[in-house]
């Protein structure tokens, strides 16, 4: 994984930008702001929309997911109900049929004494233009922590 992450920096690095990119960098916005949507409206099958057939979630122990496999895994997560998100794409790099996007992941989770418990992630993306629009193919994230970790 680490080599193909590099050779995808690079790529994108000496990659020339294109006439499209500014309208690609607004699409790929536009399909982030639809996802939090989505999302915090519990719609499994939009949330699916923005992701690939195939999505590797480097995060789960078995990274690489199907669609069907997506959908058992988002499902579960809608079914608890009890997360909301903000995303917010700070770098959108568009390179062809390819664009990196990295961010903040805002989770507010519900505690059971109904007080609010916050999370921030920092996220990166890779999504791939297809037909039908901008998708994920992979991605990752992680919890940021304070200055005393």
């Amino acid at each position: 994984m680490p080599r193909l992450a590099a050779g995808l920096a690079l790529a994108l690095a000496v990659a020339p930008a294109t006439a499209d990119d500014t309208s690609d960098e607004a699409r790929i916005r536009a399909a982030t702001r639809d996802f939090v949507e989505a999302y915090n409206g519990r719609d499994l099958e939009r949330l699916l929309s923005y992701y690939a057939d195939d999505y590797v979630d480097v995060n789960l122990p078995q990274p690489r997911q199907s669609k069907a496999q997506r959908r058992l895994y988002l499902s579960s997560i809608l079914e608890r109900g009890d997360t909301t998100l903000d995303v917010l794409p700070e770098q959108v790099i568009v390179s062809g049929a390819y664009a990196v996007v990295r961010g903040t992941i805002r989770l507010r989770r519900e505690a059971r004494d109904g007080s609010t418990i916050p999370t921030e992630l920092r996220y990166m993306e890779l999504m791939r233009r297809f037909p039908q629009g901008w998708k994920a193919v992979w991605g990752i994230d992680a919890e940021i922590y304070g200055e005393s970790r």
